[in-house]
């Protein structure tokens, strides 16, 4: 069911369609610590495996299915990756700051690199015993920690600047996840005793 909040008279239901069950196409062993969400992007699939991002090629066999993952050779990680929001081809994580990667596909080579990192150190006030969540809205890249959201400007991509925060309000306890919605950045955010509040702030 569809609802607008300003005419609810208005709502109306509305088939997305249907999802066989019982039949398994594909299955891809991605490791990493805990898989938390996966995203389309084109031809190809950006995972989160919270120590690893995986860029597969569904159409391809396992283990090929596999054609880039980050941090790559030589590489590290920057902490735990709590969240991945996809924009266009740039991937941002929220980890123990935010990193943003870039997924270049039109070489014949798809290959994920790291753009920038912004580390925790950039956010004044973040508790590193919440996570981070992120969300992004054009040039402007959002991170969520417990009561606090940071507006980052990554219209330039590789040198992103943290602009000032922002607190919602006392109410917010431990923001969990974030999303943009018709240009408003709507929050999940938990309490201490289990209840969960949705607010759009921005």
């Amino acid at each position: 069911t569809v609802t607008d909040s300003a005419s609810p008279a208005q709502s109306t239901t509305v088939s997305l369609g249907r999802v066989p069950a019982g039949t398994q196409s594909k299955f891809w062993d991605v490791g990493g610590d805990d898989v938390r969400r996966v995203v389309a992007l084109g031809n190809y699939l950006v995972v989160n495996a919270s120590s690893k991002i995986w860029l597969l090629d569904p159409s391809l066999a396992w283990p090929n299915t596999v054609v880039s993952s980050w941090p790559g050779t030589g590489q590290s990680y920057h902490g735990y990756i709590h969240d991945m929001k996809v924009d266009g081809d740039t991937v941002i994580l929220g980890d123990d700051g935010m990193t943003l990667l870039k997924v270049v596909t039109d070489t014949g080579n798809p290959v994920l690199t790291e753009l920038a990192e912004v580390p925790a150190t950039s956010f004044s006030g973040l508790d590193a015993t919440q996570p981070n969540a992120v969300a992004v809205n054009g040039q402007v890249a959002y991170l969520g920690n417990k009561t606090t959201v940071w507006a980052i400007d990554i219209s330039t991509p590789d040198t992103p600047v943290v602009m000032p925060s922002t607190t919602p309000g006392a109410s917010y306890a431990n923001i969990q996840d974030m999303a943009i919605w018709q240009n408003q950045l709507l929050v999940t955010s938990s309490y201490a005793n289990g209840n969960s509040l949705l607010v759009g702030i921005l």
